[in-house]
């Protein structure tokens, strides 16, 4: 069993990135999961992706629409990321998750995301 002090470490830990961002993640409404719902959530580290990153493993180019946020599991509250959920950055460009790896013993997610085609400048 972990230490609680070992465990308070490592969470804070997410306060020393640099360039932070603060998001919305939000859950689509669906039938399973009712009316959709948003959660701010602080201390995410965004980084653009190439295309191989999202779509496939060969080729791909850097076009900026598409990009990976790593959100951290405190930060999130009641709402855990999922393929075809949205984060909205403070640009009010909004991004649709097409993958979702846990980190850090479920500590972290990297979401990987697509700019929605209807938000696209």
């Amino acid at each position: 069993m972990a230490d609680a002090s070992f465990d308070r470490a490592l969470d804070e830990g997410r306060l020393l990135l640099e360039n932070e961002l603060t998001v919305t993640l939000t859950r689509p409404a669906s039938r399973m999961s009712g009316a959709a719902a948003s959660v701010t959530v602080r201390h995410v580290h965004e980084q653009t992706l190439s295309q191989e990153d999202v779509d496939h493993p060969l080729g791909g180019s850097l076009d900026g629409s598409r990009k990976t946020f790593t959100l951290w599991r405190v930060e999130c509250g009641a709402i855990i990321p999922y393929d075809d959920y949205e984060i909205t950055d403070a640009g009010g460009k909004i991004w649709v998750i097409k993958g979702v790896e846990t980190l850090a013993h479920g500590r972290r997610f990297r979401c990987k995301c697509m700019l929605r085609q209807d938000a696209a400048p």
